[in-house]
């Protein structure tokens, strides 16, 4: 695979997980996740989880199927470093079944 193939693949995969958190859809959140000892999850101020059972919880016991979000990301940057990948981006959330939350960073 391409270096330009990889960057695509990896916001395809960015995307779907928006998708997933956007839309409360647990399904899709389990299908986006490695299931292995790569596993890594950080929640706004939680500690790290590193299991996938751990992950998985994690998302059951924050999604609410009656809430959803609005997500829009932008400035994404993308490292690839041998076997490694990540990604960097600033997502805006708009909560459409509750009031918004502003935050002042």
């Amino acid at each position: 695979m391409s270096p330009l193939e990889e960057k695509e693949e990896i916001i395809k995969v960015n995307e779907l997980f928006y998708k997933a958190l956007g839309t409360r859809n647990l399904e899709l959140m389990r299908d986006i996740w490695v299931r292995d000892e790569r596993s890594g999850c950080v929640h706004p101020g939680w500690i790290v989880l590193r299991s996938w059972d751990a992950i998985m919880q994690s998302w059951e016991n924050v999604f609410d199927p009656e809430d959803q979000v609005d997500i829009k990301i932008s400035e994404i940057t993308i490292e690839i470093k041998d076997s490694f990948a990540w990604l960097t981006c600033v997502q805006e959330m708009v909560y459409i079944k509750r009031e918004p939350v502003m935050f002042n960073l």
